[in-house]
């Protein structure tokens, strides 16, 4: 049996279009409402996560470590995508458990939390609603593991 949500899920338009906050089962706000392309000011990574991986591991193994979750959180999105295109409801969930896991593991904390939110059996949210959300907070967390990553980045965490 398919969830509402994704039984209800039409293809993805070709444009984006606005729409409401995801919440957290507390009914707390994971995208803040109106942010648009960007998070605002809050962190999309979990700085304890994210700045002891970029103070602890030389550069280049850092760098190579954002490249690989950044192919991953491609690959486990398009695999939500199709999933929620074909209705299959434990495929849409598996592929939000394998981004939840990358996410958390790099310290991305907005976008596990929203996968972690897209596994749950009883959350209504729609499918592309959540993937729409989802792709807001890779593109935060890409922006500041970037940063981290940079040539010359405070990359000491205990700063």
């Amino acid at each position: 049996m398919v969830p509402c949500h994704l039984s209800r899920a039409a293809p993805l338009p070709p444009r984006t279009p606005r729409f409401s906050p995801a919440r957290s089962a507390a009914g707390d706000a994971l995208i803040p409402a109106g942010s648009g392309s960007s998070l605002g000011d809050v962190s999309a990574i979990d700085p304890d996560v994210a700045g002891q991986l970029a103070g602890e591991l030389p550069r280049d193994v850092f760098v190579s470590i954002v490249r690989s979750f950044e192919q991953d959180l491609a690959r486990l999105v398009r695999e939500m995508v199709e999933a929620a295109r074909t209705g299959q409801a434990e495929d849409y969930r598996n592929a939000a458990h394998a981004l939840a896991g990358a996410s958390g593991a790099i310290g991305a904390k907005t976008l596990e939390a929203l996968a972690r939110q897209a596994m749950r059996s009883d959350d209504r949210t729609p499918a592309q609603q959540m993937i729409l959300g989802i792709g807001e907070a890779a593109k935060a967390a890409l922006t500041e593991l970037a940063s981290l990553a940079a040539p010359g980045a405070e990359r000491d965490s205990a700063g």
